[in-house]
């Protein structure tokens, strides 16, 4: 039975997060994943938090991938601590973060989520944009360029590399070091 590459990049992604050091190739070492989940209500609205700590709103997660865990755990922590109820995902994208101060790139897989009908009431500090709007508010410019790909998109899966670094508490867009290391491509 042939699976879908989307299928199989997932379980790639998943075998990084877990797999010990001596497993992986190159001097780097494993490389953290950090998932990006992308909710979206019936009117394709998405939904951003607010971070306090850098003043800026961002596409939710939980943090970095830690110990036995899958994706569909990931988002339900993130989902019940939101308020949200969901059926499905799909995924959007599997982006690499590089930067020259560290050994390892960071992987980040963006998991785009229906939610059932129109912007619902959510936990503190997190808020419905329309896509456009959202977008704009996003001061980080790889995760601006990855929601506009995977949402104006969304029949391909996509990827590509950033080198982005140089956060400010609060966010200081012109002081973030932003490149494009590698294009958006289909993976699909």
């Amino acid at each position: 039975m042939s699976r879908p590459l989307s299928h199989i990049l997932l379980c790639l992604v998943l075998w990084g997060s877990f797999a010990p050091a001596s497993a992986q190739s190159g001097e780097a070492g494993v490389s953290p994943t950090f998932p990006k989940v992308v909710f979206v209500d019936a009117n394709a609205r998405v939904l951003l938090v607010f971070d306090e700590r850098r003043q800026a709103f961002e596409v939710p997660a939980q943090g970095f991938m830690q110990g036995p865990t899958g994706f569909r755990q990931y988002i339900d922590r993130l989902a019940g601590e939101i308020g949200l109820a969901y059926e499905r995902y799909r995924l959007g994208g599997i982006f690499t973060y590089v930067a020259p101060q560290r050994p390892e790139a960071y992987l980040r897989p963006y998991l785009v989520v229906p939610v059932a009908g129109t912007a619902q009431a959510v936990a503190d500090g997190y808020r419905w944009f329309p896509l456009d709007d959202a977008i704009a508010e996003i001061r980080y410019p790889a995760s601006a360029r990855i929601l506009d790909r995977i949402m104006r998109q969304p029949e391909h899966v996509w990827s590509a590399t950033f080198e982005e670094h140089g956060y400010t508490d609060p966010v200081d867009v012109d002081r973030i070091v932003f490149r494009v290391v590698e294009d958006f491509h289909r993976i699909d």
